[in-house]
């Protein structure tokens, strides 16, 4: 009787617990009171079905109870994963012996009897309840049964507590539904009274939860009429427990602070426990309205639009009757009808009607069957009228879905347009006829001004080497300075008219840029120290050694900002700097800056500088001087690299100017140029054939190319020169003016070339041009010449290209001096043989070399020339004294060049160079003496 209690009381405990923890504990403890066992556990099963493991053990055999994760059973395997799947308890005998037994790894096994009882109802197994007797002892079939008794009332309150837990989740979600939906929800009886509303509802109306208690959906939505419900609920009928609907409704509701609000309600009734409950799903459609509004206004705007529309519209449907037409349309076309009076109207017959507007009518009817039949856009298609009046029209088939529904017509008068269309060429024909003038005058006064000039210096050049008073030599470097000045000023001028006119083709050649950057500081380092200013320079050892691109006007964008910054600088410092910001493989990219400390650029005046014949402001160019046009070239030459410019300055700090600009990177190094040289070859036993009308250009180039020993015959033009060639063939080379009378220089030279035998034929040809709007060596390539030349000429630059075209060749720069270094102590040896001698001879070249220098410099800044061609005099034994032939060389140039008008930079230049050796050679002697 008291194991009867004490089960009977278990399982009403068990039946009234409503917490699982609780009834494990219960299900453990009861089973302890009601039966012997060595080992007992309570598994329950994880969330995704894969293990079950302990959670209770009662006994001693568990060791570390601690670790129950050791025990756990992979789900479906082992005896109580048989019994699991099998959803029934089983009483095993031996369960050591089973082939189903599952044991951890390190567990030794025992003999085995065992209770499993799966806990849970049908397929929502909870987990199971596993009683051991580790011996032989068998569980009776009696404690079986007490064991499945208690499991099933635990199962049962188990299941329960899930129940009870799914209903409260089911709940809370439809609570957390209804009060995060947008749309109000109300529920109410068949007399209106409300039952439950959302947070939504509160939101619409503006009255709290408590203030919507008691009241009745027809007060809410301030219906008056007393059978107003019933017809807002007309049509709902019952359907058992499922829900009926009706189409929404809109109505205007009141809030509470007064507001009218457009809503649209949707009413649905379902029956439940035979109680008839309606909902009512209210949505503020404020927005909506608003939209649709906005879309009426819309709608009413575009047809405002359409019928003041400027074109002509008419849209038609499939069949070819109006859907629209506008006012502008009818009166394009002389229709006495109002747009809306043609809707509806077929037409099919239209383009008949209207053809004879046309200058074309049958054309115009064609056409439009044409369109009609391919359905394709057209855009733009011109017709001409008889009036005049010329009309773009514009077709457009209309598709929906795919399925063709009609079309519209868009015609635009366009005659005005067409007016100023041919108003337009006809200007730009003008301008087109005015540039090609002005580019032919242009190219006539290339060749007119160029001409005398070359005349005026080539004279001057010639008359610098004869015998003058010291006031005529004055005079003759004044000439010649104002010449050179003059020419200049020409070239800029001439190189912008070709920028404009698209004729200046940039090189593609190899080149070194250091050689570029090293001629910039010899050009202007005596301009510089003239004027006490620093002038420094910055070069990048990264910058790839061979470049190509441009060199010559790489070279003349430079010049231009370094002189300019020179120029207008009175203090401090001039520095050029030239960086690689980045390469590739084949391209490489260079910012130079050139940084001034001079007297800056008004902000108002940064972009004017770079317009033509613009110095920033009149102040400046009137205390400075210059054309305006050298930054103007500067800007459109890095337009031609795809390069740019940019400047930053303070007025009274000075200017920054920054270039970036990229080249190719080049893959050998280009040969070294002869104009490094520094003095000129003869040409002894060489002929020359010089074709040129000026009198004085045959004065000026006869005399230079006889003072290289060469014998020179002079052709007046083409014609004269062709006669020449065929009286004497013995010419080594033909140097040919291009623009001549009667017969030009490229005509003549495409007659040797066609007319004549070899060796005539192939004769070197070197052009002679003062024309620079065209590519000069393009054109002369392309006429068969060899090389060009522009006048006025440069001696040092024909001197060259006559080596050249002779195949004369020079050593290497400086090849004398590198067999043995720059030092030769021979010729002091040959005097004494005392070491004393010679180390007195090597302190006199310290001292004297420094003096002579400075003495050089001082008459440069003074314009002292010839006192500085004295001085270079006395200075030249030096060199010879320690058999330093290039320094005696170049001393000798600098000598020879100072008899005649010589260019102050070139003096410049030279006395760099000079400067350079004696420190080279002091260098060898330091190296020497150590």
């Amino acid at each position: 009787m008291e194991e009867k209690r004490k089960l009977l009381e278990l399982s009403t405990r068990l039946a009234t617990t409503l917490n699982e923890e609780v009834v494990t504990r219960l299900l453990a403890d009861g089973i302890s009171t009601l039966l012997r066992y060595d080992t007992m556990a309570i598994y329950v099963a994880d969330h995704h079905g894969r293990y079950l493991t302990p959670i209770i053990v009662n006994g001693n055999d568990w060791g570390d109870a601690q670790d129950l994760t050791r025990w756990r059973i992979p789900f479906g395997q082992g005896i109580l994963g048989g019994i699991i799947n099998a959803a029934r308890g089983e009483l095993v005998k031996d369960a050591h012996l089973d082939p189903r037994s599952h044991y951890p790894v390190g567990v030794p096994i025992r003999h085995e009897q065992m209770i499993a009882i799966p806990l849970g109802l049908g397929e929502n197994y909870w987990g199971a309840l596993v009683i051991n007797r580790m011996s032989d002892d068998y569980f009776t079939g009696e404690e079986f049964e007490t064991v499945q008794f208690v499991a099933s009332y635990a199962s049962l309150a188990l299941n329960n507590i899930k129940l009870i837990r799914e209903i409260r989740e089911t709940n809370e979600l439809k609570q957390v539904v209804f009060d995060t939906v947008s749309d109000s929800v109300i529920t109410f009886d068949a007399q209106g009274q409300i039952i439950f509303c959302n947070d939504a509802t509160t939101e619409l109306f503006g009255y709290s939860a408590e203030e919507l208690k008691g009241r009745t959906l027809r007060s809410l939505l301030q219906i008056q009429h007393e059978d107003g419900l019933a017809i807002l609920l007309s049509g709902l009928k019952s359907a058992g427990a499922q829900l009926s609907r009706r189409a929404p409704i809109e109505l205007e509701v009141v809030h509470k602070d007064g507001r009218h609000i457009p809503v649209e309600v949707s009413l649905g009734e379902t029956v439940t426990t035979g109680v008839r409950i309606f909902t009512a799903i209210i949505r503020d459609i404020s927005a909506r309205v608003a939209s649709e509004s906005m879309l009426k206004s819309a709608n009413k705007r575009l047809e405002n639009l359409i019928q003041t529309l400027k074109a002509g519209l008419l849209v038609e449907d499939e069949t070819r009757h109006i859907i629209l037409a506008n006012q502008t349309f009818c009166e394009m076309f002389g229709i006495p009808a109002q747009p809306h009076q043609m809707v509806g109207l077929d037409c099919s017959n239209s383009s008949e009607e209207s053809k004879d507007l046309f200058v074309n009518p049958a054309e115009f009817v064609s056409r439009i069957d044409e369109l009609l039949k391919r359905r394709e856009v057209v855009s733009a298609e011109e017709l001409h009228l008889n009036d005049g009046r010329t009309f773009a029209r514009d077709y457009v088939p209309i598709f929906v879905d795919n399925q063709y529904r009609g079309h519209l017509w868009l015609y635009r008068d366009i005659s005005e347009t067409k007016r100023i269309e041919q108003d337009l060429i006809h200007a730009k024909l003008l301008a087109e006829e005015s540039m090609n003038a002005k580019q032919d005058f242009l190219a006539r006064m290339s060749h007119e001004l160029r001409t005398p000039i070359h005349g005026v210096l080539g004279l001057t050049n010639l008359m610098a080497a004869q015998s003058l008073t010291d006031d005529s030599r004055e005079y003759l470097r004044g000439i010649k300075s104002s010449g050179e000045h003059l020419l200049a000023i020409i070239n800029d001028i001439l190189d912008l008219a070709k920028i404009e006119a698209g004729k200046l083709k940039l090189q593609q050649v190899e080149f070194r840029p250091a050689d570029i950057f090293r001629s910039l500081v010899s050009n202007f380092a005596s301009l510089a120290e003239a004027k006490a200013i620093r002038l420094e320079i910055s070069y990048d050892p990264g910058i790839p050694e061979v470049l190509v691109g441009d060199p010559v006007r790489l070279n003349q964008v430079l010049m231009n900002i370094v002189s300019n910054a020179i120029k207008f600088t009175e203090r401090g410092s001039v520095v050029l700097n030239a960086a690689l910001t980045s390469r590739n493989n084949h391209r490489a990219y260079l910012k130079i800056i050139v940084k001034d400390t001079g007297v800056g650029i008004p902000p108002a005046n940064l972009e004017a500088i770079f317009e033509s014949f613009n110095q920033g402001d009149r102040h400046t160019a009137v205390k400075f001087g210059g054309t305006g046009l050298g930054l103007s070239i500067v800007k459109q030459l890095l337009e031609l690299f795809g390069g740019h410019v940019t400047v930053t300055s303070e007025v009274g700090k000075g200017s920054t100017f920054t270039v970036e600009l990229d080249f190719g990177i080049g893959t050998t190094a280009p040969q070294q140029s002869s104009a490094v040289w520094d003095h000129h070859l003869n040409f002894p036993g060489k002929k020359v054939l010089l074709v040129e009308d000026n009198m004085i250009n045959q004065i000026v180039a006869r005399k230079t190319l006889e003072k290289w020993l060469i014998q020179v015959d002079v052709a007046g033009n083409g014609r004269e020169a062709l006669e020449r060639l065929r009286a004497q063939q013995d010419y080594d080379l033909i140097i040919m003016d291009v623009q001549m009378p009667e017969m030009d220089g490229f005509e003549t030279t495409r007659a040797i070339r066609s007319d004549f035998k070899e060796p005539v034929r192939s004769l070197p040809i070197m052009a002679m041009t003062a024309s620079v709007l065209y590519d000069p060596m393009e054109r002369s390539k392309e006429a068969g010449m060899n090389d060009y030349i522009s006048k006025p000429f440069n001696v040092d630059e024909l001197n060259n290209k006559l080596a050249e075209l002779f195949k004369v060749s020079r050593p290497a720069p400086g090849q004398e001096d590198a067999v043995a270094g720059l030092v030769n102590f021979d010729y002091l040896d040959s005097i004494s043989d005392n070491k004393e001698f010679r180390d007195q001879m090597v302190e006199l070249f310290d001292t004297q070399s420094m003096k002579y220098l400075t003495s050089i410099k001082q008459q440069f800044v003074e314009g002292n020339f010839e006192s500085m061609k004295s001085t270079v005099h006395a200075f030249k034994p030096l060199g010879s004294y320690l058999g330093v032939s290039s320094l005696t060389q170049l001393l000798a140039k600098l000598e020879s060049d100072l008899e005649g008008a010589v260019e102050e930079r070139e003096v410049a230049r030279q006395i760099a160079n000079v400067e350079l050796k004696v420190d080279l050679v002091k260098k060898e002697l330091e190296s020497i003496k150590q």
